[in-house]
């Protein structure tokens, strides 16, 4: 029996993964665009960078968006991204959180959450790039009358760097140990 617990322990510790996680905030305006935008705007964002790691390396990541605006004018988004730029300079699009002019913001307090997917060893690279340096990385939030950008503002790191249990990860520890048992003929029950 000792030996089945052991072949237990060993099975299940193989099969966890962490989430590495790091929250990155910025206080964003249309003034820190390049060039400047003309508005009467303003807004922060909090964006959590999610590693799922394994005992074998990294299999994906997530982008969270979590965006706070208050518009002076109705104004429809047309697109919200991570650039890669230093302040100052228009950078390429690095992450898309896949808005496409599909929200519009009415005068006033807007809220806007998305989550972005990563698998791509490209996309996975650069989310490792954004944890490492954050403040080489800008977020921008375009409207269809600035296309460019509306509203910007450069990452910065916060306190929050931390790992958890990777949730998607329980399921299947859970899935090897009854394989596990099954093969060696022990009951397990709920």
């Amino acid at each position: 029996m000792n030996k089945i617990v052991r072949l237990l322990t060993m099975s299940a510790f193989a099969a966890i993964s962490f989430a590495q996680v790091r929250t990155l905030e910025c206080v964003m305006s249309p003034s820190k665009e390049t060039p400047a935008v003309t508005a009467t705007a303003n807004g922060t964002c909090r964006i959590e960078v999610i590693l799922n790691k394994s005992a074998d390396g990294v299999e994906s990541g997530y982008v969270d968006f979590h965006i706070s605006a208050w518009l002076a004018r109705a104004e429809k988004f047309t697109g919200l991204h991570i650039h890669k730029g230093a302040e100052g300079v228009a950078g390429p699009v690095v992450v898309n959180s896949g808005l496409r002019g599909t929200v519009d913001g009415t005068a006033g307090s807007q809220t806007l959450f998305y989550q972005v997917p990563v698998t791509s060893a490209e996309g996975l690279a650069t989310l490792r790039e954004i944890m490492a340096d954050p403040a080489a990385f800008y977020a921008n939030l375009h409207t269809e009358s600035s296309p460019s950008g509306f509203i910007r503002g450069q990452l910065q790191n916060t306190a929050e760097w931390h790992s958890r249990m990777a949730a998607p990860t329980i399921n299947r520890l859970e899935t090897l140990i009854r394989q596990v048992a099954f093969r060696l003929g022990i009951s397990l029950t709920n």
